[in-house]
């Protein structure tokens, strides 16, 4: 899909998958001209203000998006209308994600805190606060619990930083012992 007119931020795809970007651009955009209030409920902003909101937001939809909105005249409105279209279901679809996350399902210490900060991300994006105790807790509570050892030494963390550092460092360790026992192994052959 192409966009309608040149912009100097990528217009907001038919499913949705850049709404956050687009949304924190399209506000800063607004703002910035001095349009900001527009998108609020219960605005009093004058009719040309409304007119020019409406448009730079137009300016920044694919085709399709454009003409499926282009009923739509007043500035909260459409707002109101994307929010709903695409906000909404990243959030619950988020929820969903950090509910499921789990440290024990992965290979490696990398691609949980990647996938964490990936999701975290998305919820600050949609409003939620995620604290260091939250993101502590994540992992702390979802070491599988063979691991006696390590989910013992994790609660003595109180950063989540500090407790990534000492799982980094652990994996490291247990991949160097790995690495050398396999050495050591060749080396007899």
């Amino acid at each position: 899909m192409s966009r309608l007119h040149h912009s100097d931020y990528p217009a907001l795809d038919l499913n949705g998958d850049n709404y956050l970007d687009w949304a924190m651009n399209t506000s800063f955009d607004l703002k910035s001209k001095g349009l900001g209030k527009c998108i609020k409920y219960g605005n009093d902003t004058l009719a040309y203000e409304r007119r020019r909101a409406v448009l730079i937001m137009r300016n920044h939809l694919v085709k399709d998006l454009y003409d499926e909105c282009s009923y739509i005249n007043d500035p909260y409105d459409l707002w109101s209308r994307l929010n709903t279209m695409f906000f909404e279901p990243l959030l619950d679809e988020s929820m969903k994600e950090w509910k499921a996350l789990r440290f024990q399902d992965y290979e490696s210490v990398d691609d949980y805190h990647f996938d964490l900060m990936r999701i975290t991300y998305s919820l600050k994006l949609c409003g939620e606060v995620i604290t260091n105790y939250d993101l502590l807790s994540k992992t702390r509570d979802t070491i599988h619990s063979k691991e006696v050892f390590l989910s013992q030494k994790a609660k003595g963390f109180t950063t989540y930083y500090d407790l990534l550092s000492y799982l980094s460092a652990l994996e490291e360790k247990k991949q160097k012992g790995k690495s050398t026992s396999t050495n050591s192994t060749m080396l007899w052959r």
